[in-house]
């Protein structure tokens, strides 16, 4: 069983009263750009400053970062994502000043002394992580607008509302709740000296600190005030049979013997279900979601409109070059345009810092993070991974960086070019080819590897070096049958692909085309696999379908997306030959596998001496979010 730090203040501060069902607010403009500033200091890792140039152009490219599509999880850029998320919200400005429903300041003054009478702190807290009064008004008018859009044309009355109430109890009684705290372990032996721990009187936080393998162990194994209906049959079932103040039989997570986890709770209180009252927060809640759910049955989702409007309007993402990245972290930078206005640096940065729905993979799991904090902390680790190699006398020296700068250039002759046309500098690059580095010499310490050893390994591992089969793909997504259809028309039409998806696609690839890149076929998901099926190379795929649900979906509801493929090449695939610089790529593995062996992850090394680190996070908003990160992941893995 595991638990997750919550980080949800750091995105949904004011989503209390989200308008509708499932808004989701978080902090997007800062106008003043009072934070963005490429010389302010971020963090300080052992008297060693991390500076706003360096935090936020990380924060662009960020790698292993994306979002979740149903089951599927799509890795994009924060920069791409940020555009993205912009673009989109400006387009939804546009469709409700062309329907008439654009929220007025006056609306959006009444929506925030809804939403202060309903939690009177919530501008505190909203200030508290360096929110300011534009930002919370920015984000109230786009949920408005939303919700508006939504709800065209529907209206209900107050007798709806009541006899909504009334024919729905159980969707308006909070369900019994318990307050416990746990205590989990690995094995059954692990069961026995809890026992004897507790029956000798000792106190079940104290134990949980001190024995349990969840995250919860920081706090004393408190999970809170819990749901009944959240907890399994089986957790259920024991805590029937617990009174207040006393701990359950150890239960197992472990299915038919196999390896799982000891789990004993501790009862300390049971809240009764209780009716909510019928006042006028209540009605407003049952109001606007019966509004949103009326309104997708008549209006449908906003795609549809919303594609029709990106029509009409002309975006332009401004270009970067610049040989300092300091310039690139200009507040008054235009990023895009739309329709003349400028979408500046200071909105665009900021919004990327706190970017909704955004996160990494974790194992099989999806876990949501705010890009901020994921930069900060690879940062963070960096320096430190830095300064362990320094201590050891192998910190890569500048010929060093060089020279893995020219074997890269070697192994790929368009990096410079493809680097900096997208705004990256020299420096840049060389900073992240030092972090591999580092990361390498670390890892290899006190290893070598002979030629004999890696002819071999090359010659027992055939499947290792046959560089697999790639396809050369340009692709149009779009929102509904509809924009399907005339997508069709277009290409059957004698209209060339790139252009179809440069007008149609909603993907973030239109402004380049389409263009998908080279990507090997395997790494494809299923239903794109399935769509090329069949597929020769300068025709198109069949139309693949994801279910994308959206918060704020009626049940049941689906919001598909529809993607079509241009094969334009097959490169099969091909045993790489032995040369030179494929020797020098199986060395390196092999001794970073021997490394591992010998001294350890490098994960384990910086985990130990993040211990011992001084850090000093100078960004309020994830300050004390990254200290509580940072004392559960070193417990969980044992370091004190």
């Amino acid at each position: 069983m595991t638990l997750k730090i919550r980080t949800s203040m750091l995105c949904t501060l004011v989503a209390a009263t989200a308008i509708g069902a499932g808004g989701s607010p978080v902090r997007s403009r800062n106008q003043k750009g009072q934070m963005i500033d490429p010389n302010r200091v971020v963090a300080v890792v052992n008297g060693e400053e991390i500076k706003g140039a360096e935090y936020y152009r990380r924060m662009e490219y960020l790698s292993g970062v994306g979002y979740q599509a149903g089951r599927t999880f799509l890795e994009r850029s924060p920069r791409i994502l940020t555009l993205q998320k912009l673009i989109s919200e400006r387009l939804k400005f546009s469709l409700a000043k062309s329907k008439g429903v654009y929220p007025s300041d006056d609306d959006v003054e009444a929506e925030l002394n809804i939403r202060k009478e309903d939690n009177p702190k919530v501008l505190e807290n909203w200030a508290a992580v360096g929110g300011d009064i534009d930002e919370l008004k920015y984000q109230l008018r786009l949920q408005l607008c939303e919700f508006n859009l939504k709800t065209l044309g529907i209206s209900k009355t107050d007798k709806e509302i009541e006899d909504f109430y009334n024919d729905h109890p159980l969707l308006y009684t909070i369900p019994k709740s318990l307050k416990l705290r746990l205590i989990a372990v690995a094995a059954s032996d692990d069961t026995k000296i809890v026992d004897q721990d507790l029956a000798s009187g000792k106190d079940f936080a104290t134990e949980a600190q001190e024995k349990s393998i969840d995250v919860s162990k920081t706090s004393g194994g408190l999970l809170g005030v819990v749901s009944e209906d959240n907890l399994t049959p089986e957790t259920q079932e024991a805590l029937k049979n617990t009174k207040v103040g006393k701990t359950t039989n150890w239960l197992t997570t472990a299915a038919d013997g196999g390896k799982g986890n000891y789990l004993k709770f501790l009862l300390e209180e049971v809240i009764p279900p209780k009716k909510q009252d019928f006042d006028a927060k209540l009605k407003r809640t049952i109001r606007r979601k019966l509004m949103v759910e009326m309104g997708q049955i008549k209006n449908g989702n906003l795609s549809k409109d919303l594609e029709a409007e990106r029509t009409k309007i002309k975006v332009e993402i401004k270009p970067y070059a610049s040989s300092s990245p300091n310039s690139g972290v200009d507040p008054e930078r235009t990023i895009l345009s739309l329709n003349g206005e400028d979408i500046k640096g200071a909105e665009y940065f900021r919004r990327m810092e706190y970017l909704e729905g955004v996160g990494i993979r974790v194992s099989n799991s999806f876990s949501e993070l705010p890009p901020g904090f994921i930069t900060i902390r690879q940062l963070i680790n960096e320096r430190v991974a830095a300064n362990l190699a320094k201590d050891e006398g192998i910190y890569p020296n500048a010929e060093e960086v060089n020279a893995e700068l020219e074997i890269r250039k070697h192994d790929d002759p368009k990096l410079i070019d493809e680097w900096t046309s997208a705004g990256g500098t020299l420096d840049e690059l060389r900073s992240l080819f030092t972090v591999e580095l580092v990361r390498f010499k670390i890892l290899s310490f006190g290893i070598t590897i002979t030629d004999t050893e890696v002819e071999n390994y090359y010659n027992l591992h055939p499947d290792l070096y046959t560089r697999p089969k790639q396809l050369k793909l340009r692709v149009i997504e779009v929102p509904s049958t509809v924009d399907k259809n005339l997508v069709d028309q277009e290409l059957s039409s004698a209209r060339a692909f790139a252009d179809v998806a440069k007008e149609r696609s909603i993907d973030p690839s239109k402004v380049i085309s389409g263009d998908y890149g080279t990507v090997p076929e395997f790494r494809l998901i299923p239903a794109f696999r399935t769509a090329l099926e069949g597929a020769k190379i300068g025709g198109t795929s069949k139309w693949a379908v994801i279910d994308n649900p959206q918060p704020g979906d009626v049940q049941g509801s689906h919001n598909f997306l529809y993607y079509k493929f241009l094969l334009e090449d097959i490169i099969p695939a091909k045993k790489l030959d032995l040369d030179s610089a494929l020797r020098q790529a199986i060395r390196k593995v092999l001794m970073v596998e021997r490394g591992i062996a010998k001294n350890g992850s490098l994960e384990k090394l910086v985990d130990q001496r993040l211990a011992k680190t001084k850090i000093e996070i100078r960004q309020p908003e994830f300050a004390d979010a990254y200290q509580k990160y940072l004392s559960a992941h070193l417990k969980l893995q044992g370091i004190n």
